[in-house]
């Protein structure tokens, strides 16, 4: 009688197993997708080095991954040419506890608002919708893995210096 136990028991498991199989098969979902459109956007991600007129369409404050202070983070916008709707990010890490870093981010900053007009500023909205011409680089973050940088800031020569 355990025999039989046994048996019942071992079809009833590749019943169970069958079932399974068949319900993970109704699960998939039918979609078609083409992945090179993908990877070609992907790779075509790097501005090319150049001088290009953005402008400066937002700006947050954020804690540093190290836990070395914070940074301004500023999103400049590319208005014209190709690239035009293209966003370059750049951090300004003027809360380091470094000297140095903090020092070097004051400059930065410093040529940012020189280029935008600006003086001085009490919160990082007040630079959103300026428009400036900055320096487009390309740097190398490791093998095979490039970054566009801003290199430098510098004004427009017609002063219409805000897009709102």
């Amino acid at each position: 009688m355990c025999i039989g136990r046994a048996a019942w028991s071992m079809r009833l498991i590749n019943l169970i197993r069958a079932s399974m199989l068949i319900q993970k098969e109704r699960s998939m979902a039918s979609y078609r997708f083409n992945a090179t459109a993908h990877l070609a956007a992907a790779n075509a991600g790097l501005v090319p080095i150049g001088t290009y007129q953005a402008r400066i369409v937002d700006s947050m404050r954020r804690l540093a991954r190290s836990g070395d202070g914070h940074f301004l983070q500023f999103a400049l916008q590319i208005d014209r040419g190709d690239h035009a709707g293209r966003v370059l990010f750049v951090r300004v890490h003027v809360g380091s506890s470094k000297f140095t870093v903090r020092q070097l981010a004051e400059q930065e900053l410093a040529a940012l608002c020189a280029a935008v007009g600006l003086a001085s500023f009490s919160t990082t909205h007040e630079l959103h919708g300026r428009r400036l011409l900055i320096d487009v680089g390309v740097k190398q973050r490791g093998p095979g893995d490039f970054a566009n940088t801003v290199r430098n800031y510098r004004q427009l020569a017609a002063r219409a210096d805000r897009i709102d």
